[in-house]
């Protein structure tokens, strides 16, 4: 008997306290998940720009020790190129024995492989003017491309044209501040990469 009324005696959630637990959680997940996506965006464009800017001074290192140039290939309007007969969201071309070598190279998390293509990050130039027509360079179509050449004198030069401080961005595709600076813009992560055209030096500007 003593055994029956300790189980009569025990009590459970009501409803309403069930429900006042659920509206908590969603209110905390609806904090927690942005504020989460966030800082992993943020963690990936940061991981982009470190490997962009790694390149950048592998070409620059390549070119003056080959005394040959090296180029860094990309899409300032944030699209794909052509890089060893696949999509790439840049392509290296770096001096070899035999010739240039091309290089296809993707951003952290970017699937240009699929069809259609997976891609989270993008590269875009807020100063950077198109390749011209008629280009000989193996792998720059020229017309859709950006290209930075890093010079065996260890300068660097844009095919596009001059320019007194050329600005590479990589950004999230969520970023939707166009051809702003990230400095101007605070829109979505994004990273500007600064390339000194006489030292060919590159860095993470903002």
């Amino acid at each position: 008997m003593a055994q029956l009324r300790k189980r009569g005696s025990e009590r459970g959630f009501t409803l309403p306290e069930v429900m006042i637990v659920i509206v908590i959680m969603g209110i905390l997940a609806a904090i927690a998940i942005p504020a989460w996506w966030g800082i992993a965006d943020g963690r990936r464009v940061d991981s982009a720009a470190n490997q962009l800017v790694a390149d950048m001074r592998l070409s620059s290192t390549t070119a003056t020790n080959r005394l040959a140039s090296s180029y860094l290939i990309f899409n300032a309007s944030g699209g794909t190129v052509t890089c060893g007969g696949r999509q790439a969201d840049y392509c290296l071309l770096r001096p070899t024995s035999s010739g240039l070598q091309a290089q296809a190279r993707d951003l952290p998390d970017d699937d240009n492989a699929a069809s259609p293509p997976k891609r989270l990050l993008k590269i875009t130039s807020s100063n950077m003017t198109v390749d011209p027509t008629g280009l000989s360079i193996p792998g720059v179509v020229g017309g859709t491309t950006s290209t930075v050449e890093f010079k065996s004198d260890g300068s660097a030069r844009m095919l596009g044209g001059a320019v007194a401080a050329p600005m590479v961005t990589v950004r999230t595709y969520g970023d939707s501040a166009g051809a702003q600076t990230c400095a101007a813009s605070h829109a979505k992560p994004c990273h500007d990469i600064q390339i000194t055209a006489t030292t060919s030096r590159a860095k993470v500007a903002y």
